[in-house]
């Protein structure tokens, strides 16, 4: 064979490749619907996964790149410290284990006014080694200069690409142009001017900063430094680095002397370390193999089912002289172009994926706005699709072309062997076990999260709203807190109407102390050491957010002076453990002020959850407002669709800048702490409805053949006087004995797989009763679903006609 004639024959075989699909569109169809849904949501998830876990950080030498932040320890609990620009200088002159060093922080809130309308955006800052130890360039303009990193220096910013693009159309021109940037609610009279244009894929080494909109310059002697990139040399370990640079801040005074008790350690890590939903995305990552194995199965069955009816044509071509190697590669040739059509599709389905994904991301989990609709969805696709065809192809191009061929053209027909029945039973059941596997993990979620939102908050959350107001001076005294709180609460009344609203420092907890509290009754017994919250309230507070009392009375006007307080449940019973706790008194010995004198007890009310998957409440403490507060919330319940923009207009009445108050409903927030595993429960269903719809693709496509094969069978048996009921029965006993094995097999397998779910969510159980009867109910019915058109078309059959066809 020529090399000029390689080339025809692979357009002939292409060519014949075509015409035989157009012969078949409805196999196909489906095969091509196959390879798209299980290579597309492939793409999708491997697409988030190295986004998050495998490629994270698009910087020069990105494997020896770490994020390096300073944590301290407190009742065993770690917390996040701030670090000194000075600390970073020292690291960099005296460390020998890191190569270069870049500060960065995550900015304050601001609103940019210039020629475009108002907007809210995201800020971080980074200092002028920043772009240089990424590697990457500004898209136009340049980075800050020495100059403007200085705490009186020209005022300077650079825009985010996205930010670029959406207000100011992606224009070269916004190089010098002069805006206003409120920076968390101070607006700087001096203007900024744009230097220049991040580009998109450039962002902080940590996934819990949302990307930013606009960068600002880390002004030279700031402190709150929030974390620092570090390259370490080649050789050196995270570990090494990690002492190395603790010594360093220590030496170089970079710990204040009140954070020492807190045990200061620096930490190393990458931004996959801390991803919030880690543990969600492996699950995912292992149901999406799920689905590309019952994709893979289901192809697989369609190409050996079609290979099996063309065996008497293979055959006639085989005795016509065709060898058995041109018979293998036009079904190669064949399979190839189903995965490269199919791999187009799936690119398609892929993109899709990822943009549902994207617009499905709760706004409580700001990791998930680095999601990429383009990162690699291209090539994966086309190479997965390309790589599932040939391998699936090739395999069942073997398995059909090593058969004995001449048998089909003896016999003038389509052997159906019984090796071949059982090779097509076994991916069909394959295809049901891992289908029942992806269902019953979705139907665990489904009540995961049901019995999430379900759970007893100890209060009414419902068209609840709080609108927290900044105080009117940086360190207010209490009249004038309780002054500008009064103001705030007329003004409200008079506005919204009375008995709507209240007074407190915050909902729906307050501020947390360290604690060691002592009961009067019991002198020197103190009891258990940890956090107490304390959260300052007007007295109808308890009416408005309808958290009944337990026992006792609200405060008056006097409970301030007369040290009155109201207790949850559970810190009543750290207290006491018997009887009514009304009159008693306890006291603060480790906390110094106000807590510390005895307090008495009027009130006692339910323990809260403001976080849904926190199944163990915290103990709380309710102190008459404005105590020790620094901070007005006015807490509104406002029963109206457009609650939110009449509290929003009456803030800024109150306050027109935007930066000085906040508007939150009570509601979402407790709603957005479960989140993450709704969202993992959205995507799994959808995973588990993709495999249920492939496994009955299968299911149907072993029904359909199985009926031709058999139609000869079926005319003798009618003519014999089988009924159709006896004809249909005979399909449903087949067809149903393989979905009740495979969805046993499945049902096995996820109880085995529990433990990676509980692993990845707290509070998920085991699998019960419940979720086995679901689940199997399901793949059964999508089973009978499958059955329903073969069996039609087999109770249709003339025996007449079948026969005489025979």
């Amino acid at each position: 064979m020529s090399i000029l004639q390689i080339p025809t024959d692979v357009v002939t075989d292409s060519a014949f490749a075509v015409r035989s699909f157009r012969r078949s569109p409805g196999w196909t169809f489906v095969t091509l619907l196959t390879i798209a849904l299980g290579v597309g949501a492939s793409t999708a998830v491997f697409s988030v996964a190295d986004t998050y876990l495998i490629r994270p950080l698009a910087y020069r030498d990105a494997a020896r790149v770490y994020a390096v932040s300073l944590q301290g320890t407190l009742q065993g609990e770690p917390f996040r410290l701030p670090m000194s620009a000075a600390t970073v200088r020292e690291w960099r002159r005296s460390a020998r284990t890191i190569e270069a060093a870049a500060p960065y922080g995550h900015g304050p809130s601001a609103f940019l006014h210039g020629d475009v309308d108002d907007v809210s955006v995201t800020t971080a800052v980074i200092d002028t080694a920043f772009l240089a130890f990424t590697g990457a360039r500004p898209l136009i303009g340049r980075s800050f200069t020495p100059e403007e990193l200085a705490p009186n220096g020209p005022r300077a910013i650079m825009l985010a690409e996205g930010l670029w693009r959406r207000q100011f159309g992606g224009s070269p021109d916004v190089l010098g142009k002069v805006v206003r940037l409120d920076v968390g609610g101070d607006p700087d009279s001096r203007p900024s001017t744009v230097v220049g244009v991040m580009p998109a894929s450039l962002f902080v080494p940590d996934f819990e900063f949302g990307r930013a909109d606009v960068w600002l310059p880390l002004v030279d002697g700031q402190r709150g430094i929030a974390g620092v990139a570090v390259r370490l040399k080649a050789g050196s370990s995270p570990q090494a680095a990690s002492e190395e640079m603790t010594g360093i801040l220590i030496r170089a005074g970079g710990v204040d002397a009140e954070d020492k008790l807190l045990q200061p350690r620096i930490r190393l890590s990458r931004p996959q370390d801390d991803l919030p939903f880690r543990q969600a995305l492996i699950l995912l990552a292992g149901a999406v193999i799920f689905l590309l194995l019952i994709a893979c199965s289901n192809v697989s069955h369609l190409l050996l089912q079609r290979g099996v009816a063309r065996e008497r044509e293979l055959a006639v071509r085989h005795a016509i002289g065709a060898h058995r190697a041109r018979l293998v590669r036009q079904l190669v040739t064949e399979s190839t172009l189903l995965g490269i059509a199919g791999g187009a599709l799936a690119m398609l389905v892929g993109w899709s994926t990822l943009t549902l994904l994207a617009r499905l991301r709760p706004t409580s989990l700001p990791s998930l706005s680095y999601l990429s609709t383009t990162r690699g969805v291209i090539p994966f696709a086309a190479v997965l699709a390309i790589a599932v065809g040939l391998t699936v192809g090739v395999l069942g191009a073997l398995h059909v072309a090593h058969e004995h061929l001449g048998e089909s053209l003896r016999t003038g027909g389509s052997s159906g062997s019984l090796t071949h029945r059982r090779l097509r039973g076994a991916l069909v059941t394959g295809q049901i076990a891992l289908s029942a596997i992806l269902l019953a993990g979705a139907i665990l979620l489904i009540r995961f999260v049901f019995d999430l939102e379900r759970e007893r908050l100890g209060f009414d959350p419902r068209d609840l709203y709080a609108v927290s107001f900044r105080p009117p001076n940086q360190n207010p005294s209490r009249e004038s807190l309780t002054a500008a709180a009064g103001t705030i609460r007329d003004l409200g009344e008079r506005v919204l109407g009375p008995g709507r609203l209240t007074i407190a420092n915050g909902i729906p907890s307050g501020m947390a102390f360290p604690s060691a509290l002592e009961a009067r009754e019991h002198p020197g017994v103190v009891g258990p050491s940890g956090f107490t919250t304390v959260a300052y309230v007007a007295p109808d507070y308890f009416s408005i957010v309808r958290m009944p009392l337990i026992a006792g009375r609200t405060f008056d006007e006097a409970s301030s002076s007369r040290n009155e307080v109201i207790v949850s449940r559970s810190l009543a019973q750290e207290l006491w453990h018997d009887g009514n706790v009304v009159g008693r008194q306890f006291r603060n010995s480790r906390w110094e002020g106000s807590l510390q004198q005895w307090q008495t007890v009027v009130g006692v009310v339910p323990d809260i959850l403001t976080n849904r998957l926190d199944r163990e409440t915290k103990p709380i403490l309710y102190r008459p407002f404005p105590g020790n507060s620094t901070a007005t919330t006015l807490i509104v319940r406002l029963h109206r669709k457009d609650a939110a923009a009449v509290l929003r207009r009456f803030a800024k009445s109150v306050q027109p800048n935007p930066l000085k108050w906040r508007l939150g409903s009570v509601n979402d927030k407790i709603e957005q702490s479960i989140a993450e595993p709704r969202f993992t429960m959205s995507v799994l269903v959808l995973f588990a409805a993709s495999g249920v719809l492939l496994a009955a693709i299968g299911l149907f496509g072993v029904l359909s053949y199985s009926l031709g094969l058999r139609t000869r069978e079926i005319g003798v048996r009618m003519t014999l006087g089988a009924t159709r009921a006896n004809i249909a029965g005979l399909f449903v006993r087949d067809a149903l004995g393989q979905a009740v094995f495979g969805t046993a097999i499945g049902l096995v397998g996820i109880a085995v797989l529990t433990r990676l779910i509980r692993m990845s969510f707290y509070g998920v159980q085991s699998l019960d009763t419940i979720t086995f009867v679901l689940a199997a109910a399901s793949m059964l019915l999508a089973s009978l679903a499958a059955c329903a058109g073969p069996l039609f078309r087999a109770a249709r059959i003339d025996p007449v006609v079948a026969i005489r066809a025979e």
